[in-house]
């Protein structure tokens, strides 16, 4: 045996934004275990770029390090279309509409825990409205960084967000197989 084999699921905590599962299992080894699983919706991570040299960061403060982060834009779905859901988020932490949207595909952020799909958006062509939800979201600045600031801020630990990084790294490959 090779692969993991669920024997059973419990739900043994909900609220809003995710759930937890406690599964009965037999381990690839073949020997019975338990593991536990966080269920999450779906996210949306945006890469916004205000021109062809900068993208827009969004900083704000992450209860469970009780820190500063800088992030790309994301959010849940909320049941929403990944789409539309990344143009809501979008306005939402930015205050920014996108003239052009661009899916470049998915990942999962911590597969050996998490079962969260995140989908990856380009926003081009961005015009700024006067509604957003900053406030609300914790989000106490919105700044432009060329890429090679944004790599090395990764690289000195100023971006620990794994998300941001992955989403990051997804965009860099998409514009170096389009030639953009």
């Amino acid at each position: 045996m090779s692969k993991w084999e669920k024997v059973s699921s419990k739900e043994v905590f909900k609220n809003e934004w995710i759930s937890l599962d406690l599964d009965e299992v037999i381990r690839p080894d073949g020997k019975s275990g338990q593991y536990s699983v966080v269920n999450s919706s779906e996210v949306v991570s945006i890469v916004a770029f205000k021109d062809k040299a900068e993208i827009y960061l969004v900083r704000l403060h992450r209860y469970p390090f009780l820190s500063y982060s800088w992030e790309i834009v994301k959010g849940r779905t909320d049941g929403e279309d990944p789409r539309a859901a990344a143009a809501r988020e979008l306005q939402e932490e930015t205050g920014f509409v996108a003239n052009s949207l661009t899916e470049i595909g998915y990942f999962h952020p911590l597969n050996g825990l998490v079962r969260e799909t995140t989908y990856t958006y380009i926003a081009r062509d961005l015009t700024q409205t006067d509604t957003n939800d900053q406030e609300e979201e914790g989000i106490t600045e919105v700044k432009a960084f060329t890429l090679k600031e944004i790599e090395k801020m990764i690289k000195k630990n100023e971006i620990l967000d794994g998300q941001t990084i992955s989403a990051l790294y997804k965009v860099k490959i998409y514009l170096e197989n389009n030639h953009e």
